[in-house]
Parts: C-alpha cells; structure tokens; sequence
C-alpha cells in the first residue's frame, strides 16, 4: 500500500526479520526508554519565565511517565552543576520510591539541590511515590562552553567532571550534553565551543561512556570531528537531530557505534519525516528532551497520528496483547492545580514519549510495540552493554 500525509509518501516495507523477531515477544512487557529530559527545568518548578504559574510537581511528572511504560529516564545535564543536582535528584527519588539508586559507588549522594529544577520547589513539598529509573548526563552544553572559562581553570573543570563520572559510574552513563551549535553563537562563540569539544572526548576516552551530542546547523563539522576521533569513544547518540539526508549519512557513515535520537522537534516537517524514515533502525533512539520538543498540532507527525495505519495480522495481534495507553488532559499553565493529574498545555513530558514511536510506527509500518522493542534494545547496547535484555514490566 502507499499513502500520503502532508506530502509525504509512506511505502509498508516487509520488514519480515523485524516483525517476525517482535511477533515472538510478549508486548504487553514492553517498556520504553527517553533518552533525554531535562528534569531540571524551571517548568517542573512551576516557573515560566521567571514569573510561578503553579506548584513545583516534579513527582507527579514522575508518576506519570511510569503510568506510560516508560522504564528508564537520562537526565540531561548541561554543566557539572546540573550534573550533581540531577544525581541528588536520582537519590532522592531513588529513596523515596523505595529503590537503590543506579550506582556502582559508594559515595554519598550529594546533598539536595537548592538551585534548579522542581528539586528547589521553593519550600513545596514534592512526594515521589512512583518513578522510572532515573540516570544523568555529566558535561558541558555547547552555549554553555563558557562555563570552562568561568570557573577559571578549564584543566580543573575537566578534571572534576572526570572525577564525578568515575565516582558515580552508574548513576551517570554519558558525557554530555557536548557537541557544536552554530545557531545559538550568542550564547558562546564558534571559537569557545570549538576549543572545549575535544575535552569530552577525552572524558569518554577515559571513562569509557558513551557520547550524548548535540549537533545544531554545524554543516557536518562536528562529524568530521567525530569521524577523525571515532577510535575515541565506545559509541554515541546524537540527540534531538533535526539534521538533512546528507547529514544523517554522514553521521552514519561514521560507524556503526553511532546512534541517531529523534523526538517531536525532529518531524516537524515533510522533509523531516522522510529523513527519519531513512533512519535505519538499529542506529535508532527515542526521546522527548521535556519539557521541549513536544509533537505540536502544527506539526507533520501530527498529521500522521491522526491518519490510522492499515491493520495487518501482526499489528492486530500487537493491539491484543498491548496493555493500554493512560490518557492526560492537558490545562494552560495558570490553572494548573497540584493533584489534578493534567498535564501544562505545550510543556513537554516524558508520559508523552509514546507519540514518538506511534508516529516512528506508522513511518515504518510496524507494530508501536516492535519500534519500541527495537529503540530499547539499541539504547541498551549504547548505555547499557554489560545487561543482556531490555527492561520488561514483568514475568
């Protein structure tokens, strides 16, 4: 069959290896995985812009991702700062909820967060009772590669995120956020973020994490960058790509080590859905980067949630098996009441993780369950290597 939606032709490829691996599981256990949120945000303090439009709920956001089969969340970190408060963050959960935090060390958690994120709720009280496995990020945004030169010794900076990966090996599974941003040279100029890239490539030389990039309008720098240091780092995922066709291959071409991570902000577009469609899915990872990169009604992918996909036996079977989907409404940012149980109109959460792969689904023609068997197993091969299954829910 062949269909269009805004513009775009959607071909049903047989993916027999695929669909017949998938029909053998039971897809009622399957669990996904957001590669990238970030926790730490104002907006999960109530704060917009400064100004508080409703009470810190953190743990009802918790909550929520859980009630949506979302197994494990990476925190993304955008400086060693943000790094211990999201590792405090993993601690505090971790106890509250009545699990072990995710760590090979035995060092203590850092002592709670006081300056970002829902962690400082400004004296409100957050209860977390239910929660996926919360993970981090430990390095330097690349508009804010400043930060190397604002602590006024860039060698020491480095040496401290290396320190703090290897204390909290575990806890913390990538360096990054790192990468290259042409767009934002405001925030930090080309020069600054070019001279600061190469120290996290040291850091996954030494640690042995893998790379969470970022790579915005770079015009394929950064994987040429990539590419002549690829004996370097173990893998890597480049995150939030909004890249074009020739970008996507060149970053491929790189090695089978790298990984390519799509949410909302990555299918805008006609053209954006036929480059994700390129994207083979082994090399493939899903994400929400909340509370950004939601999928908008504005959007192409929106499009394609609204258009059912054919019912084949596979899918049928998939549907059966299936646990069902929560539903969240959604209220403006004002009205928001702690307890009500809605989402913030246009505040991105990693409960809508599932978006992303119906609309992975329907691109490729798949069961929803299959894409999410195969973008949990891809990301544990990255984060993961040494666990030998995908997380399910259950027996």
């Amino acid at each position: 069959y062949q269909r269009r939606v805004h513009g775009v032709s959607f071909f049903g490829p047989e993916k027999t290896l695929l669909l017949r691996r998938c029909s053998s599981l039971s897809f009622a256990k399957a669990l996904m995985i957001d590669i990238g949120a970030n926790l730490l945000d104002d907006m999960y303090c109530g704060l917009y812009h400064g100004r508080r439009r409703h009470d810190a709920d953190l743990d009802e956001v918790l909550a929520r991702a859980s009630a949506a089969h979302v197994d494990r969340i990476i925190i993304t970190a955008s400086t060693l700062e943000e790094a211990e408060q999201a590792v405090a963050l993993v601690h505090s959960v971790a106890q509250a909820v009545g699990s072990q935090p995710p760590s090979s060390s035995s060092a203590p958690a850092p002592a709670p967060c006081t300056s970002a994120g829902a962690v400082r709720s400004s004296g409100q009280s957050l209860q977390f009772r239910q929660s996926p496995r919360l993970y981090t990020t430990c390095g330097v945004h690349p508009t804010r590669a400043n930060e190397f030169a604002k602590s006024g010794n860039a060698d020491e900076y480095e040496a401290r995120m290396l320190a703090f990966c290897l204390a909290h090996r575990g806890v913390v599974v990538a360096v990054g956020e790192c990468g290259l941003d042409w767009d934002r040279t405001k925030f930090c100029s080309r020069a600054v973020q070019r001279e600061h890239f190469p120290r996290h490539l040291r850091l996954a030389e030494r640690t042995q994490l893998p790379l969470f990039l970022h790579d915005r309008n770079t015009s394929g720098e950064l994987a040429q960058l990539l590419a002549d240091n690829r004996s370097r780092f173990r893998s890597a995922v480049v995150h939030s790509f909004t890249g074009t066709g020739p970008e996507l291959d060149a970053l491929l071409t790189i090695g089978h080590h790298i990984y390519i991570g799509v949410n909302g902000c990555s299918m805008k577009t006609a053209e954006q859905l036929d480059v994700v469609r390129r994207i083979p899915l082994e090399r493939l990872m899903i994400e929400t980067d909340a509370p950004w990169c939601g999928v908008r009604n504005t959007h192409a992918s929106a499009a394609v949630l609204r258009t059912p996909p054919p019912t084949t036996a596979t899918t049928s079977a998939a549907a059966a098996t299936a646990p069902a989907m929560p539903t969240f409404r959604s209220v403006k940012q004002e009205k928001k009441v702690k307890g009500d149980g809605a989402l913030v109109k246009d505040r991105n959460e990693p409960c809508n993780l599932i978006q992303v792969v119906q609309v992975l689904a329907a691109l490729h023609s798949m069961p929803e369950e299959a894409i999410i068997r195969i973008t949990s197993e891809n990301t544990r091969r990255c984060f993961w290597p040494d666990e030998e299954t995908i997380p399910v829910s259950g027996p």
